[in-house]
């Protein structure tokens, strides 16, 4: 139950983060489209690694495990 609780906690936060990043960070004129695209893909990540460790940390990324449960792979 501990475990369980604790990755959802951390999921939350790692969501929280993300929800946080993607309505304050602005697209910046000064700084490098690389930069200003990572930022804006950032949340996204955060995400899921969120859904990654509230899973457990199944094997895989979510596209190979969507072609497992397919019956694709």
């Amino acid at each position: 139950m501990r475990k369980w609780a604790k990755r959802r906690f951390e999921g939350a936060l790692l969501r929280l983060a993300a929800w946080i990043l993607d309505g304050n960070v602005a697209r910046a004129s000064v700084t490098s489209r690389r930069d200003n695209n990572y930022l804006f893909e950032l949340p996204l990540d955060l995400v899921w690694i969120a859904e990654r460790i509230e899973q457990g940390y199944p094997q895989g990324t979510p596209a190979q495990r969507d072609r497992e449960d397919r019956g694709d792979g």
